[in-house]
């Protein structure tokens, strides 16, 4: 109706309809064959394809109404050739119509133009010519990266192709929605031919009458869907229970309003001054798509998440996780780096909100000036039940492992592990710091996705 809301009035043929009929559904699971895609002599992508194609050329086309004259030729003409035996269809018409001559009637054969349907399915065919040999291939003879991009290819095709309905000739209810059901897309495909496919998918919804929806492992997929952060659903089985979270647009709203309380603070110390463009909520999206890059948005995957300051943190905690120095009790944890103190809530606000459990570690830069009120921020930012722990390093990193580190903060992350791998940090304060990280990921597993 016109205010959004659904009538309740009954249309045309309602009573006839089967429960949930709202268009066209095609499903391409995680392992799915060609044939299935590209049939010609059942329901398919590429039937689909060909009949709507061929409908409109059979009826205004002249190369359908030259066959049909040349079929008429045919007829007439095989009609008389005989056989060596000297049988032909015009005797055999002549022979049983003497014997049906005392009842008055006549038998008669004619030849019928095949419609659309049966010419897809009898005189239609398709082969794969492979370039660089010259010759015909079975499509089993590609890979399955390859054979799926094939039937991604023919769904991609048929948005162009069948983007109208043809004029309805009843009053019949039937529906425009095209629903892609595609199951792990990533399925065989390199990192940029994912990327080039999620766009590609992008562009595919974005007509009208389509919907696509993506079951995917592959955060290539999730890092380009970050500026539509509510098109992004993630599911966690929690004590037998399958939950989706998704950001709503109230979600959203709370979401930026929470993460701009940074702005408040800043208005009271110079040195974190922002520009004026910075501070405006749209600034948040963009910030969130700039972020979440394909190694980020493998948090979306994680059954837990410890957020950290920046690469630094982020390489040395990996380091002494593989080196086995630090117990990682539940598989599937990531490091993720925040790129600063300063943006820890904001990641807090967006894995709170898509139920990811997490827990902080961050400088306390010994709670003075500024680091005082975003210390607090990020206290305030814990949720109840997702929020694990918040573990603050004394002063910073460097002070708590004893480095004078001299060097560009962008270096940083490589001096830290050149002093470990040579066994120049202190083994005292180095055990602390994994105490200290191994605090962070200690927790219940049963506030874990199973």
């Amino acid at each position: 109706m016109a205010d959004g809301s659904l009538s309740d009035e009954p249309f045309y043929g309602a009573k006839n309809n089967q429960n949930g009929r709202f268009g066209d559904i095609i499903y391409i699971p995680a392992i799915s064959k060609v044939e299935e895609h590209a049939k010609l002599s059942g329901p398919s992508v590429l039937r689909d394809l060909l009949n709507d194609i061929l409908s409109d050329v059979v009826q205004s086309g002249q190369a359908y109404s030259d066959f049909g004259a040349a079929v008429k030729t045919f007829a007439g003409s095989i009609r008389q050739e005989e056989t060596t035996d000297g049988r032909s269809l015009s005797g055999f018409e002549d022979e049983l119509n003497s014997l049906l001559e005392s009842w008055r009637v006549m038998f008669k054969l004619d030849f019928l133009l095949p419609t659309t349907p049966e010419i897809i399915k009898s005189m239609l065919e398709w082969d794969i010519i492979d370039k660089f040999y010259g010759r015909s291939q079975e499509i089993d003879m590609y890979g399955s990266g390859f054979q799926r991009y094939f039937i991604y290819s023919l769904i991609q095709l048929s948005s162009r192709y069948l983007r109208t309905k043809h004029t309805k000739k009843s009053n019949d209810f039937i529906p425009s929605m095209r629903l892609v059901l595609f199951e792990e897309p990533e399925a065989f495909l390199h990192p940029p031919q994912q990327e080039y496919l999620a766009a590609n998918l992008r562009e595919l919804a974005g007509n009208d009458n389509w919907q696509v929806v993506c079951a995917t492992h592959s955060s290539h997929f999730v890092s380009k869907n970050a500026k539509d952060l509510s098109a992004i659903i993630r599911l966690r089985r929690f004590n037998g229970e399958v939950k989706a979270f998704q950001i709503s647009d109230s979600d959203w709203a709370s979401i930026v309003s929470a993460n701009q309380e940074i702005n408040k603070i800043a208005e009271n110390y110079p040195k974190m001054k922002l520009q004026e463009e910075d501070a405006k909520s749209d600034m948040e999206a963009v910030k969130y798509f700039l972020w979440l890059n394909p190694d980020r948005s493998g948090a979306f995957f994680a059954n837990y998440v410890l957020l950290v300051e920046g690469r630094t943190e982020v390489t040395l905690i990996n380091k002494l996780i593989g080196d086995k120095k630090i117990n990682n009790p539940y598989p599937g944890m990531y490091v993720l780096d925040c790129m600063g103190k300063y943006n820890i809530h904001r990641f807090m606000n967006l894995l709170c909100h898509l139920g990811i459990p997490h827990s902080v570690l961050h400088d306390d830069d010994h709670n003075i000036n500024e680091h005082k009120k975003i210390n607090q921020l990020i206290q305030d930012s814990k949720d109840p039940t997702l929020t694990m722990s918040i573990k603050c390093i004394p002063g910073n990193l460097e002070e708590m492992l004893g480095l004078n580190l001299r060097c560009r903060s962008d270096a940083k992350p490589q001096h830290v592990l050149c002093l470990y791998e040579s066994r120049k940090i202190d083994k005292i304060k180095l055990k602390s710091f994994c105490e200290l990280v191994a605090s962070c990921i200690s927790f219940n597993p049963s506030n874990l996705a199973e």
